[in-house]
């Protein structure tokens, strides 16, 4: 069974480089994830990807009296995009793949209620949270709507809780991307380092080894005294 080995190269003529780069990337993204937190917390997010339209249309639809209560969104509105990006994205619902929605639409409250003053000036008002609301694929109003043209998309408790539920999929997607490039910089800095120590270890040894070559030994035949030539003591 063959077996191949793969080895990691590094140009080390641009390390020096690399270095500098993964220097720069540490700090690079805990700024970008801090500046990400900071506009999501100022709802910067939310007004881009329109979500701020969507809570709009859901307070309007937790009203049941007033001029503006419970009205209906419709093709072309500024909320239009969104909110069906919305409600494709979350709701159960068996949408038609063959007719496009024109309208979104509450319906009558079962349960509401309200408060006001002696003049009849309204104070607070509150509506079911269990109150539908539905996608309707014809022009409306001005027609009664039947049955197969209609979806009952969830209710307007559903919609509020969608519009968080998509504030923190956007969170915890930019934490995980956070997460996976600055585990990559950490782990590739890391390896960098150990190969670099190994490096200079080699180098080191290299020298050690040529720097201290044993010394020949010399032998020296002892010198005789004169008194032995003579045989005198």
């Amino acid at each position: 069974m063959n077996q191949r080995r793969v080895t990691l190269t590094f140009d080390h003529q641009n390390m020096p480089r690399t270095r500098f780069l993964l220097r720069i990337a540490s700090l690079v993204l805990p700024i970008l994830y801090l500046i990400f937190l900071l506009a999501d917390r100022a709802g910067v997010w939310s007004r881009l990807r329109g979500l701020d339209l969507v809570e709009n249309v859901a307070t309007r639809f937790e009203k049941s009296y007033g001029p503006d209560a419970s009205a209906p969104v419709k093709v072309g509105d500024q909320e239009w995009e969104p909110l069906i990006n919305l409600i494709y994205k979350y709701s159960r619902a068996d949408f038609p793949k063959d007719k496009n929605p024109e309208v979104v639409a509450r319906f009558q409250a079962v349960l509401s209620g309200k408060q006001e003053t002696p003049e009849g000036q309204l104070i607070a008002e509150w509506t079911a949270p269990s109150t539908p609301f539905v996608v309707i694929y014809r022009k409306w109003p001005g027609q009664s709507i039947p049955r197969e043209d209609y979806r009952i998309a969830g209710t307007i408790g559903d919609l509020r809780s969608w519009v968080a539920r998509s504030k923190d999929d956007a969170r915890f997607l930019a934490k995980d991307v956070f997460l996976v490039l600055f585990s990559f910089v950490v782990g590739f800095s890391l390896l960098l380092v150990e190969h670099i120590d190994a490096r200079q270890a080699a180098t080191l040894a290299e020298s050690g080894m040529m720097g201290s070559k044993p010394k020949k030994k010399v032998f020296t035949e002892p010198k005789r005294d004169s008194s032995d030539e003579d045989g005198h003591i």
